[in-house]
């Protein structure tokens, strides 16, 4: 008996390091290796692997989102985050939900979990694993005494201090005149709609993601009609927002700024100036919590990037960074139909060749970094 369990343990160590897409296909070999691929504990293990590689910049997958120029439709592809500019990089497509009856689709990500929101409308929500082929149906947002909402955003995030993921709404009310913005919460365990009391005032514009923290805390970058910028937080527990202040400042003078986090810290990319001299400055700062009301920020990352002439115009709308390199360099989507590597050494941009994509005239218009997990959106 003692030797099964040896055998067993070693199994698991074993499988646990392997990628999704070997994992399904192992489940195939033999009951045993069935049994310990579907078991929610293994399940659980190969998510914090794979947690850890996000964090290393190991493992990591890009989902392109293509608009067919051509054809109006829209394509999801995945390939791997190109180390260097001498690795292939091949796309493959993902086979989308079942569910997918519509040519326009917003796409959000969990980048830990490997699961994606698909919004086709403000009340017509899918969430999926494209590594497994699994989709799950969300019911229908709560509707604000009938009127529509014409602007809709979610992020999508795990809170451990409930053991749920859950996803945010945030919608803008408007009929017949602006009403302000609501925010909805949806609970993967209930399986229903929240509705926070609070409302967004409707000069609040959302800039970038949302995103939503493990510990419990969603985060927004709030656009007032004055031009200022800041932080807004969102505690699920008490339902409270608050202000956070990115270097003592509340007017955050920056373009395209965007919220990600690391572990279990909030981080902030931005280009903090317009294209000056021939020349954009690009940022990522980390935010540390030091008690309830006191934040503190570090710079992780900056790079003066220099703009080639014929993207100076418009670079400060058409440049998106996508993910880090393990080389230290930066993975940046460019225009409509380009992704390129940015190298500090040579402090130049290099297109990344992509090749599989079965799209013509394609329009990359999102690029989201995540890793591949085997949570069953249907298992939550």
């Amino acid at each position: 008996m003692p030797n099964n369990y040896i055998i067993h343990d070693n199994i698991i160590d074993i499988l646990i390091k392997l990628p999704v897409k070997s994992l399904i296909r192992f489940k195939l070999v033999c009951k045993l290796w069935r049994s310990v691929i579907e078991d929610g504990q293994f399940i659980n293990l190969h998510h914090d692997q794979c947690k850890s590689d996000y964090k290393n910049c190991q493992n990591q997958k890009i989902c392109l989102a293509c608009y067919g120029m051509e054809t109006k439709q829209i394509c999801h592809y995945s390939m791997d985050v190109p180390y260097s500019l001498q690795c292939d990089s091949v796309v493959s497509l993902l086979e989308p939900p079942t569910t997918v009856q519509c040519a326009r689709v917003n796409v959000y990500v969990d980048s830990c979990s490997g699961l994606f929101v698909l919004s086709f409308s403000a009340y017509n929500v899918v969430l999926w694993n494209p590594a497994i082929r699994e989709s799950r149906t969300i019911p229908s947002p709560i509707s604000i005494h009938g009127k529509d909402q014409i602007w809709v955003r979610y992020g999508l995030g795990y809170d451990n201090s409930s053991d749920d993921y859950i996803i945010v709404r945030v919608g803008l009310i408007y009929h017949p005149d602006p009403d302000g913005h609501n925010v909805q919460i949806f609970s993967t365990k209930s399986d229903s709609w929240k509705l926070i009391n609070e409302k967004l005032p409707v000069t609040y514009e959302i800039q970038g993601n949302i995103v939503v923290a493990d510990h419990g805390i969603v985060y927004m970058i709030i656009k007032e009609s004055s031009d200022n910028k800041f932080i807004l937080a969102l505690c699920l527990k008490n339902e409270k927002f608050e202000e956070i202040l990115f270097q003592g400042r509340r007017d955050l003078i920056m373009e395209q700024p965007n919220l990600f986090t690391v572990g279990e810290c909030l981080c902030l990319a931005k280009f903090c100036s317009p294209i000056i001299n021939e020349l954009a400055n690009f940022e990522v700062w980390r935010m540390t919590k030091n008690g309830t009301l006191s934040y503190s920020w570090s710079k992780l990352f900056a790079i003066t990037v220099p703009v080639p002439d014929d993207e100076r115009v418009m670079t400060k709308y058409h440049v998106r960074p996508v993910s880090f390199m393990k080389d230290g360099g930066m993975l940046f989507r460019r225009s409509r139909d380009e992704l390129v590597v940015y190298d500090s050494k040579t402090q130049k941009f290099e297109q990344v060749k992509i090749a599989g994509l079965e799209v013509a005239s394609p329009f990359l218009y999102r690029g989201l970094t995540y890793v591949e997990t085997l949570i069953s959106p249907n298992a939550l």
